[in-house]
């Protein structure tokens, strides 16, 4: 005779406190990154693949999943050696830039989204000048700023200063990566005040 129990079967009650966990290491991950805490941001995002990829109820992480990918990727911005795509001429800062533009946007994040963009784009080009890798910079430029369209000017700059290889030019301090990570902090602080609040943080 099979003993009876009470409550929902464990499996349900373990998809459920998985599914807390996630939100709550996604929330951490959101809060080291900000505070410049490597190593505990480097453990929860650890811990959030781990939790994802067992969870039974990836769905409800669907709008977490590419802002998590996008801080990851973000994070590992100046090691070049970093790979995140099959394609392994790809820096990670372009595939942060890849994975942003995933990222649901909201009308009155646009301005921050699109300022975020443009210094993404400038960034995977300058770091990998300040790595002494011009070859590269002028490919990233070629893939990420086109010839024709409003960042024209932008473009013929940045081709001039690889053509220097003057990676530390006055015109860059437009375009800074502490002014980059800055934005990039203020976007996820205004999208963790969009999300609804984490149980585990709550209880």
């Amino acid at each position: 005779m099979e003993e009876e129990t009470d409550g929902p079967p464990f499996d349900d009650t373990a998809a459920v406190a998985t599914n807390w966990m996630c939100d709550f290491m996604f929330a951490s991950m959101c809060f080291y990154f900000r505070e410049d805490r490597t190593e505990d941001f480097q453990r929860s995002t650890h811990m959030l693949e781990w939790l994802l990829e067992g969870s039974q109820k990836i769905d409800a992480h669907r709008k977490t999943i590419p802002i998590a990918q996008f801080l990851m990727r973000v994070a590992e911005g100046k090691n070049l050696d970093s790979q995140f795509d099959t394609d392994e001429s790809l820096t990670p800062l372009e595939t942060a830039l890849m994975t942003f533009n995933q990222i649901e946007e909201e009308e009155d994040l646009k301005h921050l989204h699109e300022e975020i963009e443009l210094l993404l784009k400038v960034q995977a080009v300058v770091t990998c000048m300040e790595k002494g890798r011009f070859k590269l910079s002028a490919e990233i430029l070629d893939r990420l700023f086109k010839e024709s369209g409003s960042n024209k000017y932008l473009r013929m700059k940045l081709t001039m200063l690889i053509e220097k290889k003057d990676p530390y030019h006055e015109f860059l301090q437009n375009f800074t990566y502490a002014q980059m990570m800055k934005k990039i902090k203020s976007y996820i602080a205004l999208k963790m005040k969009e999300r609804p609040s984490v149980f585990l943080l709550k209880e």
